[in-house]
């Protein structure tokens, strides 16, 4: 037969097991890792090229511009090749490509864009011309977000880098020979005629 003493012991003893049990229960919580929601990054980023002119006469010139399109906002942009042709002058125009960030509307999306750069080019010789394809890569930072409940409260969101690369599409200028003047439109033009 159990007396009230040892009755009182055992249901003291019962609640300091039960206290123990969930502090152990918590502590292993807060040292397990925390379940990270894998991360679907969704991010599109891809490069067009648009020119002022598609048809250009020898002796004149076209503008070129590269435009960079992202999902989400640019964080870090770099390009590995340069903007180089054979038969052909170039002059870049000069600005910063972070000060050109626009947000757009295409195909019912809002993209970021950015004017990387754009080049004043002058055909040296009739025929088409190839613009060049240039490789870009982007970083971007995004932040895990925990399934768990206690990751909410306890945990760091981690952050991820995630990088991407585009490149634009192999585009070409046809060039027309310049048209041959008769005299009498050099003599309009203000040319010297021998």
């Amino acid at each position: 037969m159990i007396t009230n003493n040892q009755n009182a012991v055992l249901t003291q003893h019962n609640s300091q097991g039960y206290l123990r049990l969930c502090l152990c229960g918590l502590f292993l919580m807060l040292l397990l890792p925390l379940s990270a929601k894998k991360i679907d990054d969704g991010i599109e980023f891809f490069v067009q090229v648009h020119t002022d002119k598609e048809h250009v006469k020898l002796g004149d010139s076209c503008t070129v511009t590269y435009l960079l399109y992202s999902s989400v906002p640019f964080q870090q942009i770099s390009c590995d090749t340069e903007f180089r042709m054979k038969h052909a002058q170039i002059r870049q125009v000069r600005f910063r490509p972070e000060n050109t960030v626009q947000r757009v509307m295409m195909n019912g999306r809002r993209y970021y864009r950015m004017f990387w750069s754009q080049h004043v080019v002058c055909p040296q010789k009739d025929g088409r011309l190839q613009l060049p394809v240039r490789k870009f890569k982007a970083r971007y930072h995004l932040y895990q977000t925990y399934t768990d409940g206690n990751g909410y409260y306890f945990g760091t969101p981690q952050k991820k880098e995630i990088k991407k690369k585009a490149h634009n599409s192999a585009t070409s200028v046809t060039i027309a020979p310049a048209p041959r003047r008769t005299t009498l439109q050099m003599l309009e033009s203000g040319s010297a005629v021998f």
